[in-house]
């Protein structure tokens, strides 16, 4: 790997560092830039290769010891430097195909990596915190009690904090993970666009349309559901390994959304006019996901977008 690949590397790692650290300043606008960390490790694998991504890496997870200790450190290795360089790898597989043209490794097993590596982040939480005192759920409603008594308005009954903790810790993981899933994605996305820019881009870039789920997901997600209508742990698990796995369908939402698109509107103009609505709809308010989550489970399921290509106006 030629040294200049190296610094460039090693400086991306550093940059991700800094946008990660800045919100020890405690700023509401460096907390915003902390959400950028995963973006030039991102830039640097997916423009150098998996030696640059694992070199970012490094170098990134050094910074952050440096600047914030061991702890901080292990955050950032958790959250951004060890699945950066997993998820790049996987994104420059590729293969030859007998026609000549490179086969990639298709975005909707890219998706599936993000929910494994959150689903085993879960799961490696619930096995050190199993020691604890209600386990996960336990230390994670302790946690948000504490955080609630500096927070709460003086007028809120000292009895209404307990409730609450608990009522959000049951879900906390869960929506841990589905957030961190969703700044993987942007950081992602938001690199290999700007690198096809400039034309640094080792793969082309993924269609949307593309990303199929496996059928056997939806078959999870049902376990996990019923589950989480039990009480106790079996409760806790279901329910944030559904939150996992719905934060996956939305992708596949998205996928049958713009297909749709493609296929309904009568120019790539307005095609793009229609997804930038409903992105920032579902941006705005949230709870669309649930439903572009519910369009993924059809569509993984039944073949949505195939069926609802036999209906596509015909020129």
């Amino acid at each position: 790997m030629p040294a200049r690949d190296i610094l460039l590397a090693a400086g991306a790692g550093v940059a991700g560092a800094v946008f990660f650290a800045a919100w020890l300043t405690g700023s509401l606008w460096a907390l915003a830039l902390s959400y950028l960390a995963a973006l030039p490790l991102f830039a640097a694998g997916l423009s150098l290769g998996v030696k640059a991504a694992v070199i970012a890496a490094a170098a990134g997870t050094l910074a952050v010891l440096a600047a914030g200790g061991i702890g901080f450190a292990l955050l950032f290795a958790a959250m951004n430097a060890v699945p950066i360089a997993i998820i790049t790898r996987q994104a420059l597989l590729h293969r030859p195909r007998p026609d000549g043209n490179i086969e990639w490794y298709p975005p909707g097993l890219l998706v599936m990596t993000t929910a494994y590596i959150s689903t085993a982040a879960f799961l490696m939480l619930l096995l050190v915190s199993w020691g604890a005192e209600g386990g996960l759920e336990g230390y994670t409603r302790e946690t948000l009690a504490r955080a609630l008594k500096l927070l709460a308005p003086p007028e809120m009954p000292a009895d209404a904090i307990p409730a609450l903790a608990a009522a959000m810790a049951r879900y906390v993981p869960g929506l841990a993970a589905v957030t961190w899933i969703q700044m993987i994605a942007i950081n992602a996305i938001f690199a290999q666009a700007l690198l096809s820019l400039f034309g640094r881009n080792l793969r082309p870039s993924p269609r949307m349309s593309q990303i199929e789920l496996p059928q056997w997901l939806t078959v999870a997600a049902a376990i996990a559901a019923l589950g989480a209508f039990m009480p106790g742990f079996a409760g806790f698990l279901g329910a944030n390994l559904l939150l996992i796995a719905l934060a996956t369908f939305v992708f596949a939402g998205f996928a049958v959304i713009h297909a749709m698109a493609a296929a309904w509107s009568g120019t790539p103009h307005s095609s793009r006019i229609w997804l930038v609505l409903v992105y920032a709809f579902t941006l705005a308010f949230t709870w669309p996901a649930v439903l572009v989550a519910a369009l993924g489970v059809a569509d993984t399921t039944i073949g949505l977008r195939r069926r609802l290509a036999g209906y596509a106006p015909k020129d």
